[in-house]
């Protein structure tokens, strides 16, 4: 039998010991609103994560990280920002009826405005909640301490109702402002673009179907899978590839819209280039 610590209760070992919520406060909260995480929303270029609402609300007048100050993105910091499922849902697991709660504040939002609100199709987490597995989790953390969900001008309203919010996902479905419908027709009622891929080394297979037209939502990384997939037959290696246009290397997280207006002298369909990733 294992040998039991000084002091541990009876049954608790260190695989199962107990904390108190407030001690995890400072990794699920947002430094803007000082509230929960809703949505939350991840700076890619240091990994430091915000209420969707409140980062793209703060990035509309600036181009930083609030919390550490590095430059994002001269520009288009919206585009280097993308959606956690994975911690907003480890959020609403440990906090107790925050979903359930924010779900009723979006409703009152959206019917003070006159506006229907949202159809949300049910998560994991949702169905979870829904099935009163949080019972056990709500009794264990009643006593523990809570932070504040007041907001500093910084009002978290679920998803906007403006569908350029900018935030990246690699699940299009939740993506800000694009509903179930959309994500279900693979966005083919949206903003189309057409694209020339075209090799840039002779070594390098030239695609049959070098023709093809997508959601300008779609980013660069897609267009790299779908190449190694004709290429290489194997999606899993678009990392060695890289891609071009006018000779100007193409960021991974560059949605196919950004590119089309930073070059928006070029006529459709715009041609890019592909090789094996570039050595500097």
């Amino acid at each position: 039998a294992a040998m039991k610590r000084k002091g541990q209760n009876p049954g608790q070992t260190a695989k199962n010991k107990r904390v108190k919520l407030k001690s995890l406060n400072h990794l699920i909260t947002c430094k803007l609103c000082k509230g929960y995480l809703i949505e939350a929303a991840t700076v890619t270029e240091c990994l430091h994560t915000f209420c969707k609402s409140c980062i793209v609300k703060y990035l509309e007048t600036k181009n930083t990280c609030p919390d550490c100050g590095i430059l994002i993105h001269h520009s288009h910091p919206l585009h280097y920002i993308s959606l956690d499922r994975t911690l907003q849902d480890v959020v609403y697991k440990l906090v107790p009826n925050l979903l359930q709660r924010e779900r009723e504040r979006e409703e009152k939002f959206y019917r003070r405005r006159g506006l229907e609100p949202p159809n949300r199709e049910d998560s994991a987490t949702e169905k979870f909640h829904t099935a009163g597995g949080a019972t056990a989790a709500s009794s264990n953390a009643a006593a523990c301490g809570a932070a504040s969900t007041s907001s500093a001008g910084y009002q978290r309203v679920g998803n906007h109702s403006n569908g350029d919010s900018g935030v990246d996902d690699a699940d299009s479905r939740h993506r800000p402002g694009i509903t179930s419908e959309a994500a279900n027709n693979y966005h083919r009622g949206g903003e189309q673009v057409s694209l020339r891929l075209v090799t840039a080394e002779p070594e390098l297979k030239q695609i049959d179907r070098m023709f093809v037209r997508l959601s300008t939502l779609a980013t660069v990384t897609h267009v790299k899978k779908y190449i190694a997939m004709q290429v290489f037959e194997d999606a899993s290696r678009f990392k060695e590839i890289d891609i071009t246009c006018d000779n100007q290397l193409l960021g991974k997280d560059h949605s196919l819209k950004f590119v089309i207006i930073t070059r928006s002298s070029r006529p459709q369909p715009l041609t890019l280039h592909y090789c094996m990733k570039l050595q500097f």
